[in-house]
């Protein structure tokens, strides 16, 4: 069987769209710090809280986005509530409605990614 320059083209560019069609959404416009070998986050600061965005990526052999989106609500909470702590504030709880994310997966990496960002408003 011979393959054309086209029908090579043709599936490179079907790879290229599927890979480009699994990604996590990204919510934060600003430099990600390091939470811990899988997670980081952005913080902007609002006149009565913060916007707080949180990233997940878990090497997956096989794809299961439930535990990362449990992982990354978690991840998004504390690391709220650590960054009020640190400016002497405490902060209004999170519902899982307020919290807009997406999840994505890279196939060539095997890793799943949670995406997500919130308004977190402070209690005092």
């Amino acid at each position: 069987m011979r393959f054309t320059s086209f029908s090579l083209l043709g599936l490179l560019v079907a790879l290229s769209v599927v890979c480009v069609g699994c990604t996590a959404v990204d919510y934060t416009r600003g430099q990600m710090q390091k939470y811990d070998n899988a997670t980081s986050y952005h913080i902007t600061e609002l006149p009565n809280g913060m916007k707080i965005a949180v990233r997940v990526d878990k090497y997956q052999f096989f794809a299961n986005p439930m535990p990362l989106k449990d992982e990354g609500m978690s991840a998004l909470r504390f690391i709220a509530k650590e960054q009020a702590a640190r400016r002497g504030r405490s902060i209004r709880p999170i519902a899982d409605e307020d919290v807009m994310y997406s999840t994505g997966r890279n196939v060539l990496l095997g890793t799943t990614t949670w995406s997500g960002t919130a308004v977190v408003s402070y209690a005092n």
